[in-house]
């Protein structure tokens, strides 16, 4: 909720879960009617309808009651670089809106060129790519866009030790073997003395 002569929200707020369909917000009851994930509002209406394009934002029908009886019925939504953003007046100071969502996570689908070829990778936040000594970590994308984003933005971070761990890897690899074989020669000279 905010207060639009002072330029504050609430700190209470709803969140649009699965298994919700209200609550309480300052001294109004907040009823969801309908909850569209993917929706576009219809020209020279407040009315939004369920679209699978790109630009499609959230929107949500609520119901808002103050308890001497007043209500209101509208759409709320965040918004997107196509649809902006609505709220639903509730009196002369209050309305109700709805932030901009944040993404619970991003990935992109990359294809890497290097000498041996072309590789596909999921790159994901905290799951970089490797490539040899280089990590692609996923960084950012267009938040502007939201979810049909096509722009990402990439962190190449080079492992400068990385030959060196491989080398000592691999000493310590062979190292290992050669302790192995050496005490299965130490046990068989055993058996052969006794």
């Amino acid at each position: 909720m905010i207060d639009q002569t002072a330029g504050t929200s609430s700190k209470e707020f709803i969140s649009l879960e699965k298994g919700i369909t209200g609550g309480k917000v300052g001294d109004w009851k907040i009823n969801i009617v309908e909850y569209l994930d993917s929706a576009g509002r219809i020209h020279d209406t407040d009315k939004y309808v369920t679209i699978n394009h790109i630009g499609a934002t959230s929107a949500v029908l609520v119901e808002a009651i103050r308890p001497d009886g007043k209500q209101s019925l509208g759409w709320i939504s965040c918004g997107s670089h196509i649809f902006p953003a609505s709220m639903l007046t509730l009196d002369s100071t209050h309305a109700l809106a709805m932030p901009p969502r944040e993404a619970a996570s991003y990935l992109s689908d990359v294809k890497i060129e290097t000498s041996e070829g072309v590789r596909e990778h999921e790159i994901r936040v905290n799951h970089p790519a490797s490539i040899g000594p280089w990590k692609i970590y996923q960084v950012s994308y267009d938040k502007e866009k939201g979810r049909w984003s096509t722009v990402s933005i990439f962190e190449c971070v080079k492992d400068g030790w990385y030959p060196i761990v491989q080398v000592a890897l691999w000493i310590i690899l062979a190292a290992g073997a050669a302790m192995a074989f050496s005490a299965g020669l130490k046990k068989k000279r055993k058996e052969d003395l006794s």
